[in-house]
């Protein structure tokens, strides 16, 4: 899901990084320089050509080229949705102020150029941005924090019998595996294995020279069957008892079950928290995809595209379907 720290660093060639480069378009453009509305906004040629130049990195490619038009698609693709969150927050109630995004801006600058205005400077320079595209990428910043802020906003908190229908429904996740912990020592040889069980049966307390492991039974959330022959054995052994040799790749072992810990499951009073952040999480997944369906749909009937402009956000466009992420406001 998207989220203002995808945004924490200027110079990162991400999309939304793109999409903060996006300009407000005026009123009074030529109709010939126009190439989409979105709403009551234009985008221009101009604007798209700027995209370009800093998608490019200063390395336009011809204009005439296969990949020039690609670059061209995706620069007004991420112009249009940028306008799709700003003229959203309105309708949602969740316009971002002046103020804030100057103060936002500040303090990006201040942590990013710690050079002052000529490290700045130099940075636009580099890459063909402006201070208008700065301060657009940081009300997007902000825009796209209000959006989800509404989101999670909007819903009600799990209840009581949903936990509890969860924790029913989820029993298993909440389990604990059977635990067998043992002696264990590994010999290079069945002789040398046997030797060793031999030296134990005669009186040596195994457990002080063996080591000790901790291997997961059977039973339980967790539990598996045995992936070999030792921890079928172990899986087999009765407490306090010698075992083996079983061999083992290329070792001989031989092993006592030192503890049993049988399988158990936590209370719900224990796991209650983790099930209202599992239940708060879904709702938010649920809600997300919703608002990103509707927004979508909505704003696709508003952007209206000139021919030789027209992307799958389009109004016009009715070329194949384009997968996109139903979880991302972008």
């Amino acid at each position: 899901m998207p989220g203002p720290n995808r945004l924490a660093c200027w110079g990162a060639t991400t999309a939304l990084i793109l999409l903060g480069l996006a300009g407000c378009g005026s009123s009074d453009q030529t109709a010939d320089e126009v190439a989409a509305s979105v709403g009551r906004v234009t985008i221009t040629r101009g604007q798209i050509a700027h995209r370009v130049a800093v998608m490019s990195a200063g390395h336009v490619p011809s204009r005439g080229s296969r990949r020039y038009r690609q670059m061209q698609e995706h620069a007004l693709e991420l112009l249009i949705t940028a306008q799709w969150i700003l003229q959203e927050a309105p309708v949602e109630h969740r316009r971002v102020g002046a103020a804030a995004v100057t103060s936002r801006l500040r303090e990006k600058e201040h942590a990013t150029f710690p050079g002052g205005p000529d490290e700045l400077d130099e940075y636009l320079k580099q890459t063909g941005q402006t201070q208008a595209d700065l301060r657009r990428e940081v009300e997007l910043e902000l825009t796209l924090a209000r959006l989800h802020e509404g989101i999670s906003k909007s819903l009600w908190p799990p209840t009581s019998v949903e936990i509890a229908a969860y924790y029913k429904l989820h029993k298993n996740r909440f389990g604990l595996p059977e635990l067998r912990e043992v002696y264990i020592i590994d010999r290079k040889s069945m002789a040398a294995a046997r030797a060793v069980r031999l030296h134990a049966e005669r009186g040596v307390r195994f457990g002080s020279f063996a080591r000790t492991e901790v291997a997961t039974g059977t039973r339980g959330a967790g539990g598996h069957a045995p992936n070999s022959p030792l921890e079928a054995a172990i899986d087999r052994a009765r407490l306090h008892t010698l075992e083996g040799p079983v061999k083992y790749g290329p070792d001989y072992l031989v092993f006592e079950l030192k503890r049993l810990v049988k399988a158990s499951y936590l209370p719900l009073s224990a796991v209650r928290a983790q099930i209202v952040g599992i239940l708060t999480a879904e709702k938010h997944r649920v809600a997300l995809a919703r608002f990103v369906r509707e927004w979508r749909a909505r704003w696709i009937n508003y952007t209206e595209c000139e021919p030789n402009y027209i992307v799958y956000k389009c109004r016009e466009y009715n070329g194949p379907h384009v997968a996109e992420n139903p979880l991302s406001i972008e």
